[in-house]
Parts: C-alpha cells; sequence; structure tokens
C-alpha cells in the first residue's frame, strides 16, 4: 500500500473516532467515569504504595544498610517500617485525636446558645457605646440550625455521605492490599513497564519520557511530603500556642490550621478566618489574641519552617503560585489547590527547557 494513501487513512480514521467521541461526549464521559470507578482500588493503592516509598527507601538506604547483609532481608524490613510509621500516624490521628475533635465539636454545638447569648450581649453594649438603636436579634440562631439539621434534606445527604464512606472504606481496603503487591513487586514492575514502554513509544520518546517522569517525581513528592510535614508541624505549634493563650476548642482549631495550610497561598487565611469568626462569638477578646498569634505563626511558617522543608523543590514566584492555586481550585476544588503548584512548576520547567532548547538551535 501507497504510503501517502496509509497515512491518508489513519487520518480519516483518527478524524471519525475522534467526531463520535465528541458526538456523544456525555456517554462516552459516563463511561470514563463508570471505568475510573472501578480502578479506584488500583489508584488508592498507587497512592499509598508511592507514598510509602519514601520512607521505605530512606530505611533501605540509610537504617537497615549496615544491619542487613541480605538484599531480600533489608526490603522486606524497609517496606513494614514505612508501613508501620504510616499506619501508625494514621492510627494517631484517628484513635487519638478525631474523638476529642468530636468531643470539641459536641461542646461547640451544646453551649452554642449561652455563645450566642453572650455574643449579643456583647454587641448589644458595642452598640449602646455606639448609639446605635437597631439590632439584630440573634436569639433563634440556635432553634435554626438545629432545624436545619433535622430536615429531609439533611437526612437525604447524610445517608449518602455514609454511602460513599463505606465506598470509600472499601477501596482503601483493596487499595492497602494492592500497594503490598506493587512495593513487594515494584522492581519486577517498573522493569516490566519501562520496556513495554520503550517498545511502543520508540527509544527518543521513550528517553524523554522517562525524564519528564523522574522531573515530576522529585517536584510533586518533594512539594507533599514537605507540605505534610511542615503542616504537622503548624499544627503542633498552633496547638502549643493556644493551649498557652488558653484559647477555648485549642485542638478542633489546631487541626484545621494544619489541614489547610496543606493548601499553598490561600491556606493559612482559609483556616484561620473560620476559627476566628467562632472565637469572635465565644469571646472576642481571645479571637483578638488568636489574630495576632496565628498571624505570627504564619510569618514563621512563610519565612523560616516552610523554606527550610520545601527548599527550592518548586522554583517558582509568588504571583504564579497564587495563579496556579485560583486555577487549580477553580477546576478541580481543593485537591487542585494542593496540586496546582506542582503541576504548575513542572510545566513551568517544561516550558523553560522547551526554549532553552529553541534558543540554542537544537
Amino acid at each position: 500500500m501507497d504510503k501517502n494513501l496509509k497515512n491518508k487513512l489513519i487520518l480519516i480514521t483518527y478524524a471519525i473516532a475522534i467526531f463520535y467521541v465528541f458526538k456523544n461526549i456525555f456517554i462516552f464521559w459516563n463511561g470514563v467515569c463508570k471505568f475510573i470507578a472501578l480502578l479506584m482500588p488500583f489508584i488508592y493503592g498507587f497512592v499509598l504504595a508511592y507514598i510509602v516509598n519514601w520512607p521505605t527507601n530512606f530505611f533501605e538506604k540509610n537504617l537497615f544498610k549496615n544491619y542487613c547483609k541480605s538484599e531480600k532481608s533489608r526490603k522486606i524490613l524497609s517496606i513494614f517500617s514505612a508501613y508501620i510509621i504510616v499506619f501508625g500516624f494514621c492510627s494517631f490521628i484517628f484513635i487519638i485525636i478525631v474523638p476529642q475533635i468530636i468531643v470539641s465539636l459536641n461542646q461547640l454545638i451544646s453551649n452554642s446558645s449561652s455563645y450566642t447569648i453572650s455574643f449579643r450581649n456583647f454587641l448589644e453594649e458595642i452598640f449602646s457605646i455606639l448609639h446605635i438603636k437597631n439590632f439584630v436579634q440573634l436569639d433563634n440562631l440556635t432553634e435554626k440550625a438545629f432545624t436545619f439539621l433535622s430536615n429531609e434534606t439533611f437526612v437525604v445527604r447524610f445517608l449518602d455521605f455514609m454511602r460513599n464512606l463505606a465506598t470509600v472504606t472499601y477501596n482503601w481496603v483493596i487499595g492497602i492490599i494492592i500497594s503490598f503487591y506493587f512495593m513487594f513487586n515494584k522492581e519486577n514492575l517498573l522493569h516490566k513497564l519501562s520496556k513495554l514502554s520503550s517498545l511502543c513509544l520508540g527509544s527518543k520518546i521513550y528517553k524523554n519520557t522517562v525524564d519528564i517522569l523522574n522531573m515530576s517525581h522529585n517536584v510533586v513528592g518533594k512539594f507533599i511530603i514537605g507540605k505534610i510535614i511542615d503542616s504537622f508541624i503548624i499544627g503542633v505549634l498552633c496547638f502549643i500556642g493556644t493551649t498557652v493563650l488558653m484559647i477555648p476548642y485549642s485542638l478542633l482549631i489546631s487541626v484545621i490550621v494544619g489541614i489547610t495550610n496543606v493548601i499553598p497561598f490561600f491556606g493559612p487565611f482559609l483556616g484561620a478566618i473560620p476559627c476566628i469568626i467562632i472565637l469572635f462569638v465565644i469571646d472576642p477578646v481571645k479571637a483578638l489574641w488568636f489574630s495576632i498569634f496565628i498571624l505570627i505563626l504564619q510569618q514563621v511558617d512563610g519565612n523560616i519552617i516552610g523554606p527550610k522543608i520545601l527548599g527550592s523543590s518548586i522554583g517558582i514566584s509568588a504571583i504564579f503560585i497564587m495563579f496556579s492555586v485560583i486555577i487549580g481550585g477553580g477546576l478541580f476544588g481543593i485537591p487542585g489547590m494542593i496540586l496546582g503548584v506542582p503541576v504548575f512548576a513542572i510545566l513551568y520547567n517544561l516550558g523553560s527547557a522547551f526554549i532553552n532548547k529553541i534558543e540554542q538551535g537544537d
């Protein structure tokens, strides 16, 4: 067959396939979503294996290198040690911290009526000083909250949440098993994938793909691990500071601040604002002290703790970080806000490398 005719037939086939996909885009998208849902245990397993791989490599290259002469024994000990640390950390959160958070939330809800009254009295004093007569009554605030919690819509949403929780739990249980398989067969799987990719893509495209994946692995991995460590430290420091300042619900507030700190740039504000609002209703003076403390803490994090942990793993300016968080959050919500920065950093590095090649005439 003539080569030009063959290329034209391939081009026509691709055009028909693309037209069919766009014509049935909703059916196609639903099929993709169902397929991804079926793959979720494997996705969870890969994510867990990716996280566990970092401490595994550390133990294998540093801790057990001098104690285990057998490479197989060193690998098994490193993998199990890494899983113990990851599961131990998760168990600490769910067994120690989560029940305390639930207790704090229950106390906050049960005391909401008295907090509302005290806040109303505080506003009345302020308004009387300012000679303001019109005052918004807040007595029915708690009643409205309980009405919302008891209506049918909330019950339906709660049942949906429980069903989704059961599905996620099932996926994580299967994912944990799959992650063990990934970790114990990592070298063999990577070798086979490498050979298959090299045959399908060709040597030049395969080399470029491997370089991009290695760069992505370094940027994303270092950023995610660094952000988790940074946020954990900020959460602990926040708990210590709020305890010393006798801020109410210090554990709940510290968890909120620590978790939202994972989000670059806007995270500290997203965590601090609701906490300040809650504290302002409970005790405006405490809210003021907390605002000053959290401002100092975020300055320490942004100028000392963050740079020490993350270093130059991102390599982009603040304006690009803000841009990537806004775009990522607008497209994919909170996951997009977290992953938007490393993804943009990868694209930025690829663009810089492409421009350098053009300038060098390659």
